[in-house]
């Protein structure tokens, strides 16, 4: 995300209620034409709050400032890990998750220390995780979220009320 420290208005969370989430995709390029990109699955959730509140107790990575051209805004993300592969969970402690690709059951270690920081499994062992599931994380990651009432369910399969 991007932050400005300088300008409230610019900053990561500016307009952003406790309550909201934020819905991470990863998205490919499969043209030449600037709309040429395709969503891929999972689509998962993390609550603004649990965001917040890992930023207030530095489990977020801010980088150097963009250059003038962009703001002079800084980077922040918060650390986690992804299966690159269809897996299945081996091991997950504190310091480590290991899973075995399906394709090839080839196992795979992964540590949960990113950039100084702690990460937390996401996952429990004999879980399968697909391509692209965040494992562990500084914040929850969520599959699903209940819906306020005032909430219209447009995506059922993400939404629960």
């Amino acid at each position: 995300m991007s932050h400005s420290v300088s300008t409230p208005e610019r900053g990561w969370d500016f307009g952003l209620n406790d309550d909201d989430y934020i819905a991470l995709v990863k998205c490919s390029k499969m043209g030449d034409r600037p709309t040429d990109w395709v969503a891929e699955d999972p689509v998962q959730y993390i609550p603004v709050s649990s965001m917040r509140d890992a930023f207030q107790r530095s489990m977020a990575v801010s980088e150097k400032p963009k250059g003038a051209t962009e703001g002079f805004e800084l980077r922040v993300t918060w650390p986690s890990c992804t299966a690159n592969y269809g897996c299945r969970i081996t091991f997950a402690d504190t310091e480590k998750i290991q899973y075995r690709r399906l394709n090839d059951n080839r196992l795979v270690t992964l540590r949960l220390q990113k950039r100084g920081i702690r990460i937390t499994p996401q996952v429990e062992v004999g879980e399968k995780a697909i391509k692209n599931q965040i494992i562990a994380s500084a914040v929850p990651i969520l599959k699903k979220f209940d819906c306020i009432k005032t909430t219209s369910s447009r995506f059922p399969n993400n939404c629960q009320e």
